[in-house]
Formats: C-alpha cells, structure tokens, sequence
C-alpha cells in the first residue's frame, strides 16, 4: 500500500493512506509525495484522489502554482511505517557548507603535512653531510698520514737522486744487539722507499710517437735494503707545462741494496705531450736480518 506525505506549511508531513488524506480534507493544488516520484505533484493528479474530489465536486483550479523548491523527503523505504517522526528536508546550501568544510579541512591537514615533511628534510639534510664531510676529512686524514711523502722530479725523462742522510725516526735500539744499529737502518729504509730509490731513462725511438720504448733504470742506494714491486709514476706534459696525463706501472723485480736493475718498457704517450717526468712512487722493502 502507497504511503503518501503532505505539504502543510512549507514542511512535509506524513505518511498517510489515500483515507487519511481525504479525512484531511486535501485541496486539489496540495502538494503531494509518495516513493517512486522524483518531485512533488499536485494532489489532483493522483488517480487514487481523483474520485474525491470528483464527489465533492470540488471546482479544480488549473492554473499551476508556483511549487516550491522543497526536495523530496527519503525514500519510503527507509522510513518505518509506524514512525510518526516528521522527514527532514535537506539543505542545498547546508550540503554545500558541509562539503567546502571538509574540502577546507583536507587541505590545512596536507598543507601541515607538506610543511613538517620540509622541516624534517632540512634537518636531515643539514646534519648527515656535516657528519659525512667529517668522516671523509678524518679517512683523507689518515691516508695522507700513511702515503709515502712525494716529490716531483725536476727535469724531464730523469729523476734526482735523493739525500740518503739519516733521519731520526724514532726507532729503538735494542740493547745488547750488535745488529740493533743495522736494524733501525733497515726499518727506516724501508719507510722511506722514495729516498733511496731513483730511476733514469730514455727513450729508443724517435720522442713522442705514438708508441715509445725506453729502457730505464733503477739505482737503490739503501745500505742494508733490497727493494721489490716497484710502483713507477711517469707524468706527459704539454709544451706549456700543463700535465695532460699520469700514469703507474709495476716493476716486479728485485732491486738489492747498493745495486741497481735495467728494464725496458713500451709507453704510449698522449697527443701534444712534448716532455714526461718520471719517477718512484713506492716499494715493498725487505726486513734486515742477522748477519
């Protein structure tokens, strides 16, 4: 059985039966509602009206009102048919309100969000490199502590021996050992690979070709240290002075103390280089023993 609402004073009503409606004593131009309609219509269009207000022989006013912009109530279906509650009628603007609130709401939560997020990364970004630039300046450190010292040779193609005068390293001599002075020798020898070794060489060929042979060698002026594994560092320069290239190869022979080796070696020097230094860059020196 339809359940059917009234309009009465601007605020639906109901629901009621065809009989509640006619005991109302509805006029024609009521506006009337039941499940399954999309917009209120007319009392007297309801064929289930119409032979009331034929009986009455109510005069039916045709010209149509202006029906108000009142939204259907909720469905029927949802309503229970004993409730007497009074359906709420929806607010566009309330609806409207609601939602830009909510709408308002998303946007200061994002907005706080985005703003932490920033915080958290300028922090972050402020104090994980502060610590990694501390620990590589800690390893430069350290390596710089542990590479052999350095010196670049002063004329091209040849290196100047080195001053082999003692150096107090801080070696302890043992007491009782006859062998104990030749020993502290020996380990600072051995320290220093880059003061008692020098290399000579020259080239074969025409200077400068794409493909150079020289034949070199390496004095050891150590007095109680056989070097071996020699690091040889040979740098190309430009006619302007200007380093265009280094590189290192190995020697792996054995250079015994107050001797010297002779090696060749193919170099293939790079475009516009016009002159090389060359020279030690380290060394495994051997442990004096006994004698």
């Amino acid at each position: 059985m339809k359940k059917y609402y009234l309009i009465n004073e601007q605020k639906p009503i109901g629901p009621f039966s065809v009989e509640d409606l006619v005991q109302k004593n509805i006029n024609p131009d009521d506006l009337i509602w039941y499940d399954g309609l999309e917009q209120w219509i007319k009392a007297e269009t309801i064929i289930e009206l119409s032979e009331y207000f034929n009986s009455k022989s109510i005069k039916i006013n045709h010209e149509i009102p202006k029906i108000p912009t009142i939204p259907p109530p909720p469905p029927f279906s949802s309503i229970s048919s004993t409730s007497t509650e009074i359906p709420k009628i929806p607010n566009e603007f309330e609806e409207e309100i609601e939602r830009s609130k909510r709408i308002n709401k998303i946007a200061i939560v994002s907005i706080i969000g985005f703003l932490v997020l920033c915080v958290i990364g300028i922090i972050l970004y402020s104090v994980i490199p502060n610590k990694s630039s501390n620990n590589e300046k800690v390893s430069v450190d350290m390596m710089d502590m542990n590479r052999p010292k350095e010196e670049t040779a002063p004329v091209a193609g040849t290196v100047t021996k080195k001053s082999t005068t003692p150096n107090n390293s801080g070696y302890k001599t043992a007491v009782g050992n006859p062998n104990a002075p030749k020993m502290e020798i020996n380990e600072r020898e051995r320290k220093n690979p880059t003061d008692y070794l020098y290399i000579t060489c020259e080239s074969k060929g025409k200077i400068f070709s794409k493909k150079e042979s020289f034949k070199c060698t390496i004095t050891n002026s150590a007095d109680f240290t056989d070097f071996s594994d020699i690091v040889i560092s040979i740098t190309w320069n430009a006619k302007t002075g200007t380093v265009i290239y280094t590189q290192n190869f190995i020697v792996y022979e054995n250079v015994n103390s107050k001797s010297s080796i002779t090696f060749k070696k193919d170099l293939f020097p790079p475009e516009g280089a016009t002159t090389y230094n060359i020279k030690v860059k380290d060394a495994t020196g051997s442990v004096f023993g006994p004698m």
